[in-house]
């Protein structure tokens, strides 16, 4: 019996966030499909699917978020990290914990950057974690 409930829970875990039109059980509002080599824009709790590579990319959670606010003057420009889970067809899915900023991580057969994180820091306001967007770049590597 613990043997069927641990594999009923790892399918769960596997197949959760994604149907296959690239849509997640949340309720964000960037859900879609994601073209290579062009900048796109994914909501927190968002997946995008490629029909062509078949392959899904989520914008899973934001890990740490220190950035100098915009309207103060820093001594260290401060960093994000957040966690983007990517699910090929083979259905293997893993975590990737990523500085913004950081260019051409290789994810499988693809080249991942993480261009930047909506909105930037303000001093005194709060960032909600529904509120956050990342930009990001997937290339397929050569």
């Amino acid at each position: 019996m613990k043997k069927i409930s641990f594999f009923g829970f790892l399918f769960l875990i596997i197949f959760a966030g994604c149907d296959l039109n690239g849509n997640n059980s949340g309720d964000g509002s960037y859900n879609g499909y994601v073209s290579l080599n062009d900048t796109v824009l994914i909501g927190y709790g968002d997946c995008l699917y490629n029909p062509e590579n078949e392959f899904y990319i989520s914008f899973d959670s934001v890990l740490t978020d220190s950035r100098c606010p915009e309207d103060v003057v820093c001594f260290w420009e401060g960093e994000a990290v957040a966690r983007f889970n990517f699910k090929a067809k083979d259905c293997t899915t893993n975590f990737y914990d990523l500085y913004v900023w950081t260019i051409d991580t290789v994810i499988g057969k693809y080249d991942f950057s993480f261009i930047d994180l909506y909105p930037h820091r303000m001093s005194g306001a709060e960032i909600l974690p529904e509120d956050y967007t990342a930009r990001i770049i997937i290339k397929k590597q050569q």
